[in-house]
């Protein structure tokens, strides 16, 4: 007979820690291995997500931009795409860590320190993610990205409460 904590087994309980926990440690390495990349290769696929918005763009409304046009368009997006790319990487981070949080009994009843366990492991990483872009060749590590990183793991951490706190009301 299994012992539980609330209404999961131990033996459950232990299967999602271990599936969280490795979800979450593959979206580091996902993370790290985007930081490994050197300012050209960044650069070079900042640009192909902002060329891409620009066609998805110009389907969308009809138009069609003259080279010159499409290029000044592209270069304005490169700093937006990279800066919702650190939220969205660091949202997705601290949405899965805290589903990995969640499986300790500490965390169990406690969603307030979950959520807070899981924004601080996120800010921590992107202050790491930070330090290590110091060593590699055409980046730096900058303050202001692990504030935006900190602030998608916020995001993320806010948008699992509101979706779990709408989940409870639906069940009830």
């Amino acid at each position: 007979m299994s012992r539980t904590w609330g209404h999961l087994s131990i033996k459950y309980r232990w299967l999602k820690r271990l599936i969280t926990g490795i979800l979450a440690l593959c979206w580091m390495l996902l993370i790290g291995s985007f930081s490994a990349q050197s300012g050209q290769e960044s650069g070079s696929l900042s640009r192909a997500v902002a060329d891409k918005v620009i066609s998805v763009q110009e389907y969308i409304t009809g138009e069609t931009y003259s080279r010159q046009e499409r290029e000044t368009r592209i270069e304005a997006m490169q700093f937006p795409v990279r800066k919702l790319a650190h939220m969205s990487e660091y949202g997705v981070l601290a949405i899965l860590l805290a589903f990995h949080f969640g499986t300790y009994h500490f965390a169990a009843g406690r969603p307030g320190l979950r959520f807070f366990l899981a924004w601080l492991t996120a800010a921590v990483y992107a202050a790491a993610d930070e330090i290590h872009q110091l060593f590699v060749p055409g980046r730096s590590g900058q303050f202001t990205d692990v504030c935006i990183d900190a602030a998608g793991a916020l995001l993320g951490v806010l948008v699992f409460w509101v979706l779990a706190v709408l989940l409870k009301r639906k069940k009830a």
